[in-house]
């Protein structure tokens, strides 16, 4: 068994970025692969996933919506 994390897979990028504890981590990254598009401020983990709701819908931010 592996000691490490595959954040390629679903389970696996929760448990890196999904937690709140790694909040500011996964607003860097967010931002990162916006590259100047959008700057992400705050978000808001949900409790459960959504089926045909976008995770993004769960961003807040601050200078205009996604």
């Amino acid at each position: 068994m592996s000691k490490f994390i595959n954040p390629f897979t679903d389970i696996g990028f929760k448990r890196i970025f999904g937690q709140e504890v790694s909040k500011p981590i996964l607003i860097e990254f967010l931002n990162a692969l916006f590259e100047g598009e959008h700057h992400i401020t705050d978000l808001q983990f949900l409790d459960k996933e959504q089926p045909g709701v976008p995770a993004v819908a769960a961003l807040h931010e601050r200078c205009g919506g996604l």
